[in-house]
């Protein structure tokens, strides 16, 4: 894992979190540093690449889940798809308020994407695309 983070810093790819299993990237808006929901992990000597994109509950109010899923896949699915990802693991998170953790403020539904790439040189090419795929499906 040092060997990645180490690759993924020498190659101007700053990073936003770590914990023993993943780095998250980052993505800055200016002086900011945010996480760009993209993640590098290693898996034996392979550099799996993942990131989610989401809807929100608020933009799809009379919409049934598995129809916001669909939507998240006719907007951005075959673009990823021919890139090599897999269609992975689809989340239902709820935004709580900050002040008032009983208070769910929305509801993101999350498709995650993920490729399995073949060292970290053809992991930093992965990360700098996905770094360029918009995360957040509107309606429409």
């Amino acid at each position: 894992m040092q060997s990645l983070k180490q690759a993924l810093t020498d190659a101007g790819i700053e990073i936003y979190g770590e914990t023993d299993a993943d780095l998250r990237i980052a993505e800055r808006h200016r002086y900011h540093l945010m996480d760009s929901g993209v993640v590098a992990r290693m898996d034996s000597t392979d550099v799996v690449v993942s990131f989610a994109i989401r809807a929100q509950r608020s933009d799809f109010q009379h919409v049934d889940v598995p129809k916001i899923f669909d939507r998240i896949r006719d907007v951005v699915g075959q673009v990823v798809v021919d890139r090599g990802y897999s269609d992975g693991i689809e989340r239902v998170v709820d935004m709580n308020d900050p002040v008032d953790a009983s208070k769910v403020l929305d509801t993101w539904y999350e498709l995650e994407f993920t490729k399995r790439t073949d060292g970290a040189a053809a992991a930093i090419d992965e990360i700098r695309w996905a770094l360029t795929v918009e995360k957040y499906v509107q309606p429409g």
